[in-house]
């Protein structure tokens, strides 16, 4: 299981929902920081080019 999270503020932490995400079985996380206007979010493209695990050729989301 892959997770993104997007934060656009400073003053908001990831450590509480990245350890549940963690504890349900989330094996790579996908994070940024940057305000919400912006249309290129380079993690989540990243994210979006992992194949799903079930995946065993030429696969994508």
């Amino acid at each position: 299981m892959l997770f993104y999270a997007h934060l656009s503020t400073t003053n908001q932490d990831l450590d509480a929902q990245t350890d549940a995400l963690t504890a349900a079985g989330a094996e790579r996380s996908f994070s940024e920081r940057m305000s919400g206007a912006m249309a290129e979010r380079p993690e989540l493209d990243k994210m979006l080019d992992q194949p799903p695990a079930h995946c065993k050729e030429n696969c994508r989301l």
